[in-house]
C-alpha cells in the first residue's frame, strides 16, 4: 500500500491499485478479528474506487460486502446497512464479473439475511438464506466435479470464502 500511496494515474486520480490493496488488507484484518480497523480502510477504498469507477464496479461492491461483514463481526450495525446490503446484493447479481453464483454475491446475501432476521423479517431472511445455500451447494458440486475430472481446483482463498458463506448462512438458518 505504501509503495502505491500518492501515485497518480494518467487522469490525475489516485492510483486504484492502492485501494484494491487496501481492500485485500482489510479482508486480512477481518480474518484477524480487527473489524474496526478493516472497516476504516474499506470506507476509504470504496469511496475512492466509487469516485473513479462508479458504484456498480466489482471492487466497490466487494468493499461494501466486506464492510458489512466487518459490522457483523464487530456487532455494530449501522442504520443504513440493510439498504446497503440490499443494493449491493442486487448489483453483485447484475455485475458481469460477479453474478448470482459468485461467492462474494452469496456472502452479501448471507449478510443481508442476517440483517433481515435482526429486523424481524424472518421469513424473507430464511427464504434468502435457503436460496443462497442451494446456490452455494450447486457451486461446490460443480467445483468438485471439475476437480474430479482433473480440471481446475478451488483455490485456498475460494475454499475459505465458501466456508465463510456457509457460516453466515448457518447464523440465519439457525444451525449454529
Amino acid at each position: 500500500i505504501e509503495e502505491t500511496k500518492g501515485a497518480k494515474s494518467a487522469n490525475g486520480l489516485e492510483n486504484s491499485e492502492q485501494f484494491v490493496w487496501m481492500k485485500r488488507l482489510a479482508e486480512a484484518l477481518l480474518g484477524q478479528s480487527k473489524a474496526e480497523e478493516a472497516a476504516s480502510l474499506l470506507r476509504v477504498a470504496s469511496k475512492n474506487l466509487e469516485l473513479k469507477y462508479g458504484s456498480e464496479d466489482e471492487d466497490v461492491l466487494d468493499c461494501c460486502t466486506i464492510l458489512l461483514d466487518c459490522h457483523h463481526a464487530s456487532g455494530h450495525w449501522a442504520e443504513e446497512d440493510q439498504a446497503l446490503a440490499q443494493k449491493t446484493a442486487q448489483n453483485l447479481k447484475n455485475n458481469l464479473k460477479r453474478g448470482p453464483d459468485h461467492l462474494m454475491t452469496l456472502r452479501c446475501e448471507g449478510l443481508l439475511a442476517i440483517l433481515l432476521r435482526r429486523v424481524n423479517q424472518k421469513e424473507e431472511a430464511s427464504d434468502l438464506a435457503h436460496h443462497a445455500h442451494s446456490v452455494l451447494d450447486g457451486l461446490l458440486e460443480r467445483a468438485e466435479t471439475r476437480t474430479m475430472q482433473g480440471s481446475r481446483r478451488m483455490t485456498p482463498a475460494e475454499q475459505l470464502a465458501a466456508t465463510r458463506v456457509k457460516n453466515l448462512l448457518k447464523v440465519t438458518l439457525g444451525e449454529e
